[in-house]
C-alpha cells in the first residue's frame, strides 16, 4: 500500500520550509551578530572600567596606608618628648589615622573585590558567550548547508511527484476512456 501524498500536502510543506526559511533570513541572523557584538562591547569596556577602577583603588589604598604610616611615625616621636600632652585632640588625632587605616584596607579590599567578583568573572562569562557565538553560527551555516540540500532535493521530489501525479491522471482519464468505449461497444 502506497501512500499518495496530494500536490496540496506538499503545498502545506513548501510553507512548513519557507517559514523556517524566513526564520533564518540574513537579516535577523545579522541582527543577532549585531546584538552580540554590541554585548560584547559593553562587556569588554565594563571589564576595562572595573580593572582601571581597581588599580584606581589600590593606589589609593598604598597612598593612605603611607600617609598614615608617615604620620603615626611623626606621632611616635611626638610621644616620646617629655612635654608631650595627651587629651581630647590626641585621641582625636589617634581615631582619624586609625580611621585612614581602616579606609586604605577598604579601598583594598574594594580593589580586589572588584577584580574577583567583577572583571574576572565577567571576562569569563564574555569568553564562554563568544565560544557559544563562533559555534551557534557555525552550527547555522552547516544547517543553512543541510537545509539546502534538503531544499533542492524537496524541490526534486516536489517536481518528480507532480509529473508522475500528472501522468497518473492523464492515465486514469484514458483508462477511462478506454473503458467507456468498450462498454459502448458492448452495449451498442
Amino acid at each position: 500500500h502506497v501512500r499518495r501524498v496530494s500536490p496540496v500536502a506538499m503545498e502545506a510543506d513548501e510553507v512548513v520550509l519557507s517559514t523556517v526559511t524566513a526564520l533564518l533570513q540574513q537579516d535577523r541572523v545579522d541582527l543577532l551578530k549585531t546584538n552580540f557584538s554590541q554585548t560584547a562591547r559593553l562587556g569588554d569596556m565594563i571589564i576595562e572600567f572595573t580593572s582601571k577602577l581597581a588599580t584606581t583603588y589600590e593606589k589609593f589604598s598604598g597612598e593612605l596606608s603611607l600617609i598614615a604610616k608617615n604620620f603615626r611615625r611623626k606621632n611616635d616621636e611626638i610621644k616620646r618628648e617629655k612635654s608631650f600632652v595627651s587629651g581630647n585632640c590626641y585621641g582625636t588625632w589617634d581615631a582619624m589615622l586609625a580611621e585612614v587605616d581602616n579606609e586604605a584596607k577598604g579601598c583594598a579590599e574594594l580593589a580586589k573585590d572588584l577584580d574577583t567578583v567583577v572583571a574576572q568573572p565577567l571576562n569569563e562569562l564574555l569568553l564562554r558567550k563568544r565560544a557559544q557565538s563562533k559555534k551557534m553560527f557555525s552550527y547555522r551555516e552547516q544547517l543553512e548547508g543541510v537545509i539546502a540540500k534538503g531544499d533542492e532535493g524537496l524541490q526534486k521530489a516536489h517536481k518528480e511527484y507532480a509529473d508522475l501525479w500528472s501522468r497518473y491522471k492523464a492515465q486514469d482519464r484514458d483508462t477511462l476512456k478506454d473503458n467507456d468505449i468498450l462498454r459502448d461497444r458492448k452495449s451498442g
